[in-house]
């Protein structure tokens, strides 16, 4: 699959696997939105990420487990990336269209990450 130039939604950002998944998309290429609870951590990755490789990491502070919150992030990362192709979660990769349909399945995959 080809990464360049995509456009991907990370949750859990801020530490452990979240943050290694960032890492490793910005190095493939990839434009990310970050979403964790801490701001601290959300920024300095955004920095590293901005700093080392040539794409764009935007962040927004959420606490998955609520979805008013979920809904404010998403919308603060969708209007700085104008348009997020897909979610990578630990199991696969989602399509952001298809969970963007089914408001079951996106709360699924924020869980998802959430708790992994």
């Amino acid at each position: 699959m080809e990464l360049k130039e995509k456009k991907a939604l990370i949750t859990g950002a801020g530490k452990g696997i979240g943050r290694s998944i960032a890492l490793a998309l910005a190095k493939e290429g990839v434009h990310v939105g970050l979403v964790a609870r801490s701001a601290a951590d959300l920024e300095q990755l955004a920095g590293s990420i901005s700093n080392d490789y040539p794409v764009k990491a935007v962040y927004a502070t959420a606490d998955v487990a609520i979805r008013s919150e979920v809904e404010k992030a998403y919308s603060s990362i969708k209007n700085h990336q104008s348009a997020i192709g897909w979610c990578p979660t630990t199991d696969r990769y989602q399509p952001v269209q298809e969970v963007e349909n089914d408001r079951l399945l996106y709360r699924r995959y924020f869980l998802l990450r959430f708790y992994s």
